[in-house]
């Protein structure tokens, strides 16, 4: 892939990185647990892997957009930085986990307050974009709603709508 990664560097174009169904798929069969719960963990591994194989580092520049609040990334992230601090196995990074989390961009589809609140504890708001998963959830008033219930200030809330979202697409007006 890193052919792609430097083209799309070069183009400054913006990567969504979009679930699969996951390694061990057979397990998550009935529940709707494939989207519930496989997509999260194929997400946070795409990102622990950009992460931790240096793409992050390679190409500061690249935005990257994770779907589904970065999936469980915000609640993982402290783990990665304590195991940071202490030297080891991600040595290979000259900066902590959190300089790299914080430059990907996500969506709010988070479905509860609480994860919001969480990832911007974790990340801070500048990287939200809004999301909605129309057409799997056929309407966009549920994700709308739960951002605008959000006890956050206005210019967080226009960060979200679309401020955001012109540091990654500046052409679009």
């Amino acid at each position: 892939m890193m052919p792609v990664y430097e083209e799309l560097n070069r183009l400054r174009l913006p990567v969504l990185i979009h679930p699969m169904v996951p390694e061990g798929a057979e397990m998550l069969g009935d529940f709707f647990l494939i989207s519930a719960v496989g997509f999260m963990f194929d997400t946070t591994a795409a990102v622990a892997r950009l992460l931790f194989k240096r793409i992050l580092e390679r190409f500061p520049s690249l935005p990257w957009v994770i779907p589904h609040m970065k999936a469980a990334v915000p609640y993982l992230a402290g783990r990665w930085e304590a195991s940071h601090a202490r030297g080891g196995l991600y040595d290979a990074l000259p900066h902590p986990p959190s300089y790299y989390l914080e430059r990907l961009f996500f969506d709010c589809l988070g479905f509860q307050p609480a994860s919001l609140y969480c990832a911007e504890e974790v990340v801070g708001s500048g990287q939200f974009l809004f999301g909605t998963d129309y057409p799997f959830y056929q309407s966009m008033t549920p994700p709308i709603q739960l951002l605008e219930n959000m006890h956050w200030a206005r210019d967080v809330k226009e960060g979200v709508f679309h401020q955001n979202a012109r540091k990654i697409f500046p052409k679009i007006p």
